[in-house]
């Protein structure tokens, strides 16, 4: 009688434990999956001879862009704007009216405040000259109303030299110290923002000794800033608040990723992250890049991004090095590629309607929609 209760309670046990693993696997995480509805180049203005659109953020009803090649290393020749209208496959982007003509080059990101209201654009951070002030201008946060960019003025500057953000960059060197650069890496390179209420997300791609020696990450650090007597002002120093190490992430078609850029997307309290892969050949295959999503509550527990997939379930795997991503108004991302000297294939709006090598003064974009897979 005894045998037979114990075989019963482990016929029971099994039978729960059965349901209990059909119950797991039969509601799996819900997961992004992305289609790619549009696609086409923006042409950037001339005298412009290279278009490498690192940059993008819809602000005041147009989309900004931001080129990390100026033409004579002022944010007037890298700041550009696309006229409030619908995506073609041949978009032609215009100076930014008003844009402010102070030293500041390789711009590498722009962000706007989820009220619309205050714009934010970062240069790289990733070159200084201690002996000189030659390479001073790559040093740049620049604030300016979204309808006023004429009154563009630079955050983190030192008292003697206030049009170029020396001090902030001091502060980010500092904020990214580790046990074996107790002083903060001697080169790293911005190539993130995002913009909340009070503080600015500042993403970084690389760290090391010199631009030729450096790791890849995808670290991000919080910056604190207030409205201050109707002017945006830093509030604090930089602190790092999220950092992954590029080996921890899934198994990619593409490896190792880096950090190239983020953006908040403010109606769904979310952060949507762009990583890119590249080899320093010019053949096929040497630029790749992925999407990926991250809500505020993961950033702040330091979790790990999800992978944004295609309709088939594999990894949505761009075959351009994607740089610049912004939020457009009915929720859709509008991603721009960076593929530097490349000549990578684009579409021909011609008559042919097939591919061409991309022009130097073109980059291509894409326009995806992202839902949620149950």
């Amino acid at each position: 009688m005894r045998q037979q209760m114990l075989i019963g309670w482990c016929r029971l046990a099994l039978v729960a434990l059965t349901l209990g693993l059909g119950a797991c696997t039969a509601a799996p995480e819900r997961a992004p999956v992305a289609q790619v509805e549009a696609e086409g180049v923006i042409v950037c203005p001339p005298p412009t001879a290279r278009c490498e659109l690192s940059g993008a953020v819809l602000a005041d009803g147009r989309i900004l862009l931001v080129n990390d090649r100026a033409i004579a290393g002022k944010a007037s020749d890298a700041i550009l704007a696309l006229a409030p209208r619908p995506l073609t496959p041949r978009l032609a982007a215009q100076f930014l009216s008003g844009a402010p003509t102070l030293p500041a080059e390789k711009f590498e990101a722009i962000a706007v405040t989820p009220d619309g209201q205050q714009v934010f654009a970062t240069t790289a951070f990733d070159r200084l000259d201690l002996a000189t002030s030659a390479l001073d201008r790559f040093n740049v946060l620049l604030t300016w109303p979204a309808t006023r960019p004429q009154v563009a003025r630079v955050l983190g500057g030192a008292p003697d030299k206030p049009l170029v953000s020396l001090e902030l960059r001091r502060q980010l060197q500092a904020a990214l110290a580790s046990p074996s650069e107790p002083g903060g890496p001697a080169y790293f390179k911005v190539e993130g923002l995002a913009a909340l209420p009070d503080r600015l997300l500042i993403g970084v791609r690389e760290v090391g000794r010199t631009y030729k020696d450096f790791r890849f990450t995808l670290t991000i650090l919080s910056l604190p800033w207030r409205m201050r007597a109707g002017l945006p002002e830093l509030a604090g120093a930089p602190r790092v608040i999220w950092r992954l190490d590029p080996a921890a992430l899934p198994a990619l078609p593409r490896a190792p990723v880096a950090l190239s850029d983020l953006a908040y997307d403010a109606p769904r309290d979310r952060f949507w992250l762009l990583t890119s892969y590249e080899r320093d050949d010019e053949g096929p295959g040497s630029v790749a890049g992925f999407l990926w999503m991250l809500d505020r509550a993961g950033l702040e527990r330091g979790a790990r991004p999800v992978l944004v997939r295609g309709p088939d379930g594999a990894p949505l795997m761009f075959s351009h090095k994607p740089e610049a991503l912004a939020v457009l108004a009915d929720g859709r991302l509008l991603v721009v590629h960076d593929d530097d000297r490349r000549a990578t294939p684009v579409p021909d709006a011609g008559a042919s309607g097939g591919a061409r090598p991309r022009r130097q003064t073109e980059a291509y974009y894409q326009v995806i929609s992202v839902s949620q897979r149950p």
